[in-house]
């Protein structure tokens, strides 16, 4: 079976797409793309009628045109009219990216219209449009995300020389309905690609000694927080610690694909920076608390943070506010909020409100942007850790520094060492270990300003209520690699990457556009679940089972339901089995039923979310919750009724006749005539209804069917 964690794929990337109203036609910008007698404006709208056929009746034309600082120009037009929409970006005569629908676009629901292997075909034959010697070399990569119902969605990479160029990709969405491309989106280069060899030097095994040995993988503890329990848990996983972690396959050097410097820490940075934003209290509630609770006042959070940031002396204070986080109830935090008398300076602070130790701070003056580096990694290493000694001592003993970090300071440094212009800071990451393993996002974050040496911002992310359990036996990180990379999961694997240097800036090479192309060992695509290091079982950031999506079964072959089965899962409906088929004639649990039927809503829900949203609907009434047991006829009835909203018509019994040979329960009168009214359950060849008998995987797949149909 395939994962979600092996196709992930964008399939609102489109919706962020430029388009005319992304680009106004300033009087540079219209003079610019005006200058050559309107040629390029005409071209432009040739290659997007060449590709995709504008109706007549989509009459209203409006462009736009930008240029970027290599004077290329990038064409954006929209056609509107009253029963469509068509949007299209163009540069170089190629297609970037597509948006809309060209006329009339029936509103579907229920199955699809256009198989998948149809809506691949429609999707080739609009690439071949677009460039039809690039559409040969266009891969399909299984995206693997969660298919959504509306459309069916593909992602392409390019091969060369066997090998997947990674930074040259096509997205598509075709319409299940009318079978349009409704979205395309073209990331790539503008010039002709110059690779390196893609014969490697280094060999499979020697790379994945080389990433384990740089912590590709950790072992360490997540923890999340259930809104609706209200309660946290904390459970022991195997996660890819740095997903942009790469293996140079000439060199063996370990190198990041990343665009900037730690993508990581700036989420955890602002988790950290969130958990204040908790619910905030009023005034009166805010003297409640503290009276009650003698935390500390503004004035006294306002000494503490004084105390250690001198920059406080010129600013004054201009709000503050007292707030918890629902995932740590016993920490309220103390927020206060300075600024200049000019607004140009401008600093936050917040503190524990019940033991005055400092939660965070940020610093911004413009003036701190300019002039070249002044401190050196070390020295500014030094003052990260005095700071953490003086002010976070219990929790700095309880943390590692990420070497990583510095690595990635020093490649700052040296980027930007000698710039009039400097980036915000040496950020360096000192995460929280328990029991000997990271605790993942737990921390303290501390960025130094490179001119000055001071703290430019300072966030703890450390929740003292977690409860962590003890580790236990776990496989090896080489054995939970294994199992991240078996071929049905993801790939550790060749591939053509972008690298970037330490700075965020790409390296010099034949990339086309200023960027270095290596040949590396990396994923295929990096798993989005983690690995119970007990057994290697795939798990959910919740530390629950990771439910696999389907997207095919190998016992079908031939049995009376196989086309209905296969047209389910083609407009996203599936039945989730151990074995990974559909044992056609096995019986049907009453969860797994309800999860057939909502499938696109489902997926990511465990059994209690799951049993909420289907008693929240009405589908499911109280008492009838009963995930293990065998879905009756009767009860595959009532659940299909209420799923097309007539339960209200098919609970009054009385006014029905029964059209079945065999008696019907008392209660079910209503939903097994109404079901059979609709075509949604018949009976059998003696005319026989037999509600109590079990339903069959094959007959849950008829009544899913026919429910869905009887929505259209």
């Amino acid at each position: 079976m395939k994962t979600l964690g092996s196709r992930i794929v964008c399939a609102l990337s489109c919706a962020a797409l430029v388009f005319a109203a992304a680009f106004p036609v300033s009087a540079a910008t219209a003079e610019t793309g005006a200058g050559d007698g309107g040629a390029g404006l005409e071209a432009a709208i040739l290659t997007v009628k060449e590709v995709v056929d504008i109706p007549a009746a989509l009459e209203r034309f409006d462009y736009g045109v930008s240029e970027d600082e290599d004077g290329r120009l990038t064409y954006s037009l929209s056609w509107s009219g009253d029963d469509g929409y068509a949007g299209a970006a163009v540069r170089g005569g190629r297609l970037l990216s597509y948006n809309g629908y060209a006329g009339n676009r029936p509103e579907g629901s229920g199955a699809a219209a256009m198989r998948r292997d149809e809506a691949l075909k429609a999707a080739r034959a609009f690439l071949g449009r677009v460039d039809a010697g690039m559409a040969l070399k266009m891969a399909l990569v299984d995206d693997g995300s969660l298919r959504d119902t509306s459309v069916h969605s593909f992602s392409f990479m390019l091969e060369e020389n066997g090998v997947a160029v990674d930074f040259v990709t096509a997205r598509l969405s075709v319409d299940r309905y009318s079978g349009e491309v409704r979205d395309y989106y073209w990331i790539g280069l503008d010039e002709e690609l110059s690779l390196p060899s893609a014969d490697p030097a280094v060999d499979a095994a020697r790379a994945k000694e080389i990433y384990l040995a740089e912590d590709g993988l950790s072992l360490r503890y997540g923890s999340w927080y259930d809104y609706d329990a209200r309660e946290s848990s904390v459970f022991a996983e195997y996660a890819v610690r740095d997903g942009g972690l790469a293996i140079d396959a000439l060199t063996g050097e370990p190198l990041s694909l990343s665009s900037g410097i730690s993508p990581m820490y700036d989420r955890m940075t602002a988790a950290a920076e969130s958990a204040g934003g908790g619910s905030g209290l009023s005034e009166a509630e805010i003297s409640a608390v503290d009276a009650i609770s003698g935390m500390k006042t503004p004035a006294e959070a306002q000494a503490a943070l004084a105390a250690a940031f001198p920059e406080l002396s010129g600013l004054k204070l201009s709000g503050s506010s007292l707030s918890n986080s629902p995932a740590n109830r016993e920490l309220y935090r103390r927020s206060l909020y300075f600024s200049s008398s000019d607004g140009k300076i401008s600093a936050q602070g917040s503190v524990d409100a019940r033991t005055g130790e400092i939660l965070s701070w940020g610093y911004y003056s413009p003036d701190e942007k300019k002039g070249k580096s002044a401190t050196g990694v070390d020295a500014a290493l030094a003052a990260a850790k005095r700071f953490l000694e003086q002010f976070a001592p219990a929790k700095y003993a309880q943390s590692v520094l990420d070497s990583r970090s510095v690595k990635e300071s020093e490649g700052l440094y040296a980027a930007f060492g000698d710039m009039e212009y400097l980036p915000e800071g040496y950020r360096f990451r000192f995460d929280r270990y328990v029991n000997g393993l990271q605790s993942n996002g737990e921390g303290l974050f501390v960025v130094v300003d490179m001119q000055t040496g001071r703290l430019k911002s300072y966030s703890c992310n450390w929740n003292e209520s977690l409860e962590f359990p003890p580790l236990g036996d776990v496989i090896t990180s080489a054995a939970a690699f294994d199992i991240f990379s078996e071929p049905q999961r993801s790939v550790f694997g060749l591939k053509y990457s972008k690298v970037y240097d330490s700075g965020g800036k790409e390296t010099r090479g034949e990339g086309g556009d200023g960027a270095e192309i290596r040949l590396v060992y990396h994923w295929a695509s990096v798993p989005a679940y983690a690995l119970a290091p007990a057994d290697g079982t795939p798990i959910s950031s919740d530390g629950k089972p990771y439910r696999e999506p389907v997207y095919g079964y190998g016992d079908l072959g031939g049995h009376w339901a196989e086309e209905i089965v296969t047209e389910l899962l083609e407009s996203g409906y599936y039945l989730v089995t151990e074995s990974g088929d559909f044992e056609p004639a096995g019986p049907v649990s009453q969860e797994a039923f309800l999860r057939y039927l909502y499938s696109p809503s489902q997926a990511r829900l465990d059994q209690d979310g799951f049993y909420r949203m289907m008693e929240g609907s009405g589908v499911v009434e109280a008492g009838e919750r009963d995930p293990e047991a065998g879905v009756t006829r009767y009860d595959a009835a009532k659940f299909a009724l209420r799923y097309l909203g007539q339960d209200r018509l098919a609970s009054r019994h009385e006014i029905f006749k029964n059209p079945f040979g065999d008696a019907v329960a008392e209660g079910y009168l209503g939903y097994v005539a109404s079901a059979k009214a609709l075509s949604v359950m018949d009976g059998d060849a003696a005319g026989n209804f037999g509600g109590d008998r079990i339903l069959s995987r094959a007959e849950a797949a008829a009544v899913v069917y026919k429910a869905l149909r009887a929505r259209e």
